[in-house]
């Protein structure tokens, strides 16, 4: 008989990610580069253990841990996300912590924002490629995906203007509701968007936002902020003061601090927040108000921060074996970039290759017992279907973050043997 679903639970599939995962535990001689899981070794065990006693050291701090918090969040955590915001960007300080929200790390709050701004039918503009959970996610709330190319800088602006103008043009820009970017070492490339791009994207949409009759929100998902191998990061979209009512930020603990505990935040303009908080309550009367306990200790004492260098160099040292290793056993043609920070290395094939899931060549890398993400998973479905859907199925996400020394390396001369035997 028929289930009955709503056109939500019609549309959501599972995604790749979950199957690619239960390939590599069931198979423990499986190499996997696939999943972006953070690095098991620096995992804060000691630290977090060392949280949770200062907690339980006061009984009436203990007792609140335990208890209930806000929906919006736990107050002394969002002051110190805003204070370590305002002293990596004095531009911030005009922030209010009560725009920042607590959630179940950042893609709770992604799901949720969604949920408030968009209806079937509705349209995103996305970066090509992006975050393949989100794509996931927009085509289960039947909303329309166009994917406009990444620059070495960001997205392309000119492509981004011609698009903006032919809605315009066609009479869709009403639909359109937001920009998502992932802006700091993106997952899936490692690019990370400057400044100015940033800047150049806000003022087009604040340009169509009368065509469009509503705001025009720019949705900058900064989940690898904090995993940079240098100090200097590029500034975020909220520190444009005259944009700041059109910029929706997020960010997660869970690759800098532990996965496990799955708090992130996000801060939003003054007129989405009491909404937001409305449709949180739904979900969950607000985030795991002990897990907020345990960061805001961890943070106020100083030790955050020593965790983050250690993490930094950490992913800097697995970085360049995974680049290393890829140019020992990669063929001259295959190309990629080495990036700065994040957990990603994006290849790019000669489009004669396929990386798509269930064809030769991934088929072939499963005999070799080795696991990638095909690059076609973080396209557009139009991008993959227009003119440039041969180049973007030639490429894959590698990580270098939760596999060991030995995996990267392995994985490396495992694919480059599939590389070879393809070619031939």
């Amino acid at each position: 008989m028929n289930p009955g679903f709503s056109s939500i639970g019609k549309n959501s599939k599972d995604l790749p990610i979950s199957w690619l995962m239960e390939k590599a535990l069931a198979n423990p001689a499986m190499v996997s580069l696939a999943a972006g899981f953070t690095d098991n070794d620096t995992l804060p065990v000691d630290l977090t253990r060392s949280a949770i006693s200062d907690i339980f050291g006061d009984p009436e701090e203990a007792k609140r841990s335990l208890q209930y918090g806000t929906t919006r969040g736990h107050q002394k955590l969002r002051n110190l996300i805003l204070k370590n915001l305002v002293e990596n960007d004095s531009a911030l300080d005009s922030l209010d912590r009560n725009s920042i929200v607590i959630s179940h790390g950042s893609q709770e709050f992604l799901y949720q924002f969604c949920e408030l701004m968009l209806d079937p039918g509705d349209i995103v503009v996305v970066e090509d490629p992006t975050y393949f959970v989100m794509l996931g996610l927009f085509y289960s709330l039947g909303v329309e995906v166009i994917g406009v190319p990444l620059n070495n800088d960001g997205v392309d602006i000119e492509r981004l203007k011609d698009l903006l103008h032919g809605l315009s043009k066609e009479g869709k820009i009403q639909r359109l509701k937001f920009f998502y970017g992932v802006t700091y070492f993106q997952n899936p490339t490692g690019i990370s968007s400057a400044s100015r791009n940033k800047l150049e994207v806000l003022e087009l949409l604040k340009k169509h936002e009368s065509q469009a009759g509503h705001q025009l929100y720019y949705l900058e998902d900064a989940a690898y902020l904090n995993l940079s191998f240098d100090q200097d990061v590029e500034k975020t979209a909220l520190t444009f003061h005259e944009h700041r009512d059109r910029v929706v930020f997020t960010s997660t603990f869970s690759k800098p601090y532990s996965t496990g505990l799955r708090v992130g935040y996000g801060i939003l303009p003054r007129q989405l927040v009491d909404p937001l908080l409305f449709i949180k309550t739904n979900h969950d009367f607000g985030t795991s108000n002990f897990l907020q306990f345990i960061l805001a200790e961890v943070i106020s004492s100083g030790k955050f921060d020593s965790h983050l260098e250690i993490i930094q160099k950490r992913y800097a040292y697995k970085c360049d074996l995974l680049d290393s290793s890829l140019k020992s056993h990669f063929p001259a043609w295959a190309e990629w970039g080495k990036p700065i920070g994040g957990l990603y290395i994006w290849v790019t094939l000669p489009d004669s290759f396929d990386t798509s899931l269930n064809t030769s060549f991934f088929d072939l890398a499963l005999q070799n017992e080795v696991l990638y993400v095909p690059g076609s998973l973080c396209f557009a479905k139009s991008s993959l279907a227009g003119e440039g859907g041969r180049h973007y199925k030639a490429t894959m996400r590698l990580t270098f973050g939760g596999a060991s020394e030995q995996a990267i390396t392995l994985g490396a001369e495992r694919l480059g043997r599939v590389l070879e035997a393809m070619n031939g």
